[in-house]
């Protein structure tokens, strides 16, 4: 009954994330019309700058092109290791549930804070989308992170191919690949969306 109780608690947190970023998304209309622009985009941008490899490839030189320029939105090694700092542990989250059982888990919150602008920025570079692609797939899979964590990173995953259809095959690949408990939260807040 006790992790019955805990699964139920964590959707409810990761669908009160997602309706906080569908929140923001609505109350800056530049930013929603920035990024339908440069959804719009995405394809063109992808079939033309890169070759027919791997899509999860970074191409050196534009990689080398976009630091060097200083202005760079392209997500870094430092921010994935900053990233990885705050993956939520098994034993985090319970004992922020004991320390706390009525209030959400500050190690969750405290991951979904830092996920917030990643995401921001690899939804403006598509490189950083497909980085973040790649160390959300290994967050996924991963049995040390909480499973809310998971499955916020598989959700984020599919809230990138959104921006970068080319991602599609990638979410659903993860989506079927995640354990039992992640997969649960998932469809949980699938059954949410659905309702809305």
């Amino acid at each position: 009954m006790k992790k019955r109780n805990v699964v139920i608690l964590l959707g409810v947190l990761i669908i009160g994330m997602a309706l906080t970023r569908i929140f923001i998304s609505v109350s800056t209309p530049e930013i929603v019309t920035e990024r339908e622009t440069i959804s719009k985009n995405s394809t063109a941008l992808a079939a033309t700058s890169r070759p027919e490899t791997d899509p999860y490839i970074l191409n050196e030189e534009e990689v080398a092109r976009e630091l060097a320029s200083g202005n760079s939105r392209m997500i870094t090694t430092k921010d994935i290791r900053s990233l990885r700092a705050f993956y939520p542990q098994q034993s985090d989250v319970e004992q922020d549930f004991q320390d706390h059982p009525h209030s959400p888990s500050s190690t969750l919150m405290a991951f979904a804070q830092k996920l917030g602008p990643l995401i921001e920025r690899a939804e403006v570079d598509r490189d950083s989308a497909l980085i973040l692609t790649q160390e959300f797939s290994r967050c996924a899979l991963d049995d040390s992170i909480h499973e809310a964590a998971r499955a916020l990173c598989v959700q984020d995953i599919e809230l990138l191919q959104k921006t970068y259809p080319e991602l599609a095959d990638r979410a659903k690949q993860i989506r079927t690949q995640v354990s039992p408990d992640v997969l649960r939260i998932l469809e949980t807040n699938d059954r949410f969306k659905k309702k809305e």
